[in-house]
């Protein structure tokens, strides 16, 4: 079975996505730029000023050239560009390795802005016909990692896909000790079969000192009763066997969690064969000190999974998680001080996994994917962004990844922050006027017409999942987006629900 692996990439605290991907027609960029580089509070004279410009001139060099074409086209007249800090991942669209995800976010049903607003017809109720706590980080970090609405998923997205395709393929549970690696905490990686294995900056052996903080219900200082069975496990002393009920259970956990780190260890330590025999990850240099550690790491994981160690048997599939986001994402000020490094960041990290997996021949078996959990308002607060909902997503890999060819934009062709009637800018004074059906609210917020459930089930497809299965589960399983069906087109079928980034499997 060919190996395949996801990485997601979140930016928790949201990353400004209309600082990511720019619209650079007449008409929708004069739009834009009327919202955010007018006045005496101008953000674009910011940008200017810190020496990342966001000009026309400036967006020349990371314009696209989208691939769209027939009944995917986008609208006649409309181009766009990235962020001039993102060359990379402008380079690899263009190259036909990267696809972004027009007008997305959380959504529990298709809604119009007059359903939202209640204008002329019946009011959307929160938690039926759209998710609770919409501008919530936590709540929304939580909903796009798990699709819950008011604690409606133990599990995430991520982990009921990978207890679904183990399930399908009949694989042994202690395939799953490896098959979900986190880069510091998540919920989308939470499956039935328990948690993901999480690695720090300080290796896989600090997950124990996550549990560190529990001695502190009985010692003020860190030092009560708990730190005992800590201390023994951290220094791998398996023997010691905790006393009352609440010290057994965290023994008995953390004791599942070093087994595993073990294993990965051993994993990490055998020497590497097949294709990849002698591969080591060059540093990545050029992005922030967390990014120099993951970026690396990653690849040594991915370069070990063509052989069959002993340890694992091979892997079939891997979910990798990285939340990161240097400096803080939630930019309601000093954005232009900050964004551009974040980005160049991100950017840097995102171009160097490309270009490892094409070294060593896996561009094709891994999807790429950064996002975030809500977007950010069009009208700035003289030095930022506020919280919002619609958002971008980009997706990139090889050609056999991006199977239905890459260098699209999916979605729909994005909104020009313009009135559908006449095209004029849009009117924060005027905000709920139906004449700009994708945005609402005097801050200008984007109205989804594309759901996460509908852009995450390329990864179902990508692991050789049918929608049916996603949608309905497989024997006594879950389903991994039960709301998938809400988003069947009229005379469709569950598979015209999902987006159109990589095949169905046959």
């Amino acid at each position: 079975m060919t190996f395949k692996a996801i990485i997601v990439i979140t930016q928790p605290g949201a990353m400004d996505a209309h600082d990511k991907l720019f619209p650079t027609d007449t008409q929708s960029w004069n739009a834009l730029n009327a919202l955010r580089g007018a006045g005496p509070d101008s953000l674009y004279d910011q940008y200017t000023a810190v020496g990342t410009p966001r000009t026309l001139a400036a967006l020349a060099a990371t314009a696209l050239s989208p691939l769209n074409a027939g009944p995917d086209a986008l609208d006649p007249g409309r181009t766009f560009a990235m962020s001039p800090q993102m060359t990379r991942c402008a380079g690899l669209f263009n190259a036909g390795k990267g696809t972004i995800v027009s007008d997305v976010g959380p959504l529990v049903r298709p809604i119009t802005k007059a359903n939202f607003l209640g204008i002329g017809e019946p009011r959307a109720a929160a938690g039926v016909d759209y998710p609770l706590q919409l501008y919530a980080h936590n709540s929304q970090q939580e909903e796009i990692q798990t699709g819950g609405i008011g604690g409606a998923f133990t599990t995430g997205y991520g982990g009921r896909l990978v207890d679904l395709i183990a399930q399908k393929l009949g694989l042994d549970p202690a395939h799953k000790d490896l098959d979900r690696i986190a880069f510091s905490t998540t919920s989308f990686l939470d499956a039935d079969a328990g948690g993901e294995f999480r690695i720090t900056t300080g290796g896989a052996a600090q997950v124990l000192d996550s549990f560190s903080a529990q001695s502190r219900m009985t010692g003020t200082d860190g030092g009560g009763p708990m730190l005992a069975p800590l201390n023994a496990l951290y220094r791998g002393e398996r023997a010691y066997t905790g006393r009352g009920l609440l010290e057994q259970t965290l023994d008995g956990k953390l004791k599942t969690y070093t087994g595993v780190g073990d294993k990965f260890n051993a994993y990490m330590a055998a020497a590497v064969t097949g294709v990849n025999a002698g591969y080591v990850a060059p540093a990545l240099t050029t992005a922030g000190n967390y990014y120099n550690v993951v970026g690396p790491t990653i690849m040594n994981i991915l370069a070990r999974n063509e052989s069959s160690i002993a340890v694992t048997g091979g892997l079939n599939h891997m979910l990798i998680h990285v939340r990161g986001g240097l400096p803080n994402n939630d930019s309601h000020r000093n954005q232009a001080a900050t964004a551009g490094l974040a980005q160049g960041y991100l950017d840097a990290l995102i171009g160097y996994l490309m270009d490892q997996l094409e070294a060593i021949g896996l561009a094709d078996q891994v999807l790429i994917a950064d996002y975030t959990e809500f977007g950010r308002t069009l009208v700035p607060n003289a030095t930022g962004t506020d919280h919002a909902w619609g958002n971008y997503m980009f997706i990139y890999g090889g050609a056999g990844a991006l199977s239905l060819g890459g260098g699209k934009i999916v979605g729909g062709t994005p909104i020009a922050f313009t009135s559908d009637v006449d095209g004029t800018p849009f009117n924060p004074q005027n905000a709920d006027s139906l004449d700009y059906p994708y945005l609402f609210n005097s801050r200008g917020y984007v109205l989804p017409r594309n759901s996460v459930d509908q852009a995450f089930a390329n990864f179902g497809y990508f692991l050789g999942l049918t929608a049916a299965e996603m949608a309905n589960g497989i024997g006594a399983l879950p389903p991994a987006f039960e709301r998938l069906p809400n988003f069947i087109p009229g005379g469709g079928t569950i598979a015209d629900a999902v987006l159109p980034i990589v095949a169905a499997p046959v």
